[in-house]
């Protein structure tokens, strides 16, 4: 598929705009400001631009993307990018701290385990992702399974090499 006109992409009301932020807030435990413009296109998947910038000089304009991708927003749930997790991984209370060999198993693509009580702690269906002061977007808590369950993206991930598992 080629680039989008801007008609494809959905800038979104200040209602729903406060949605948005309302389910942020809510399911990550955010309360910081995102005071940017929302977008969303067709396989909603939301973008966020500085308030600073006109969106209607987008018109009419072929584009592939807008601004910083934010994450997905599906049926009132939203899934954070890894980019999302930055913006508001400072401020939310809904993360997970993850030692250095679970990150490695992470950005591999594997799901990190948890305990059946550790998955009853969690509220939300989505739970940011963090290493120190490192954030690597958000996973889904699968109940059943007692883990979180993998979105980090194919393109991003590690390959690991060897015995002594050297990254790559």
């Amino acid at each position: 598929m080629g680039p989008l006109t801007m008609d494809a992409w959905k800038g979104l009301s200040t209602k729903e705009s406060k949605e948005v932020k309302k389910v942020i807030a809510e399911g990550y435990g955010f309360d910081g400001d995102l005071d940017v413009y929302f977008f969303i296109n067709e396989k909603e998947k939301v973008f966020i631009i500085n308030k600073e910038y006109d969106p209607s000089l987008l018109r009419n304009i072929r584009i592939n993307s807008i601004g910083l991708y934010l994450g997905q927003y599906k049926d009132h749930k939203f899934r954070l990018s890894v980019e999302g997790s930055w913006m508001i991984g400072r401020k939310a209370t809904n993360k997970v701290e993850v030692s250095e060999n679970q990150l490695k198993n992470w950005m591999q693509g594997d799901p990190i385990p948890m305990t059946e009580e550790e998955c009853k702690k969690i509220k939300y269906d989505f739970i940011i992702i963090q290493h120190k002061n490192d954030f690597f977007g958000s996973g889904k808590i699968d109940r059943k399974r007692h883990e979180i369950l993998n979105f980090f993206p194919k393109a991003r991930r590690i390959k690991v090499s060897g015995e002594n598992g050297v990254l790559e």
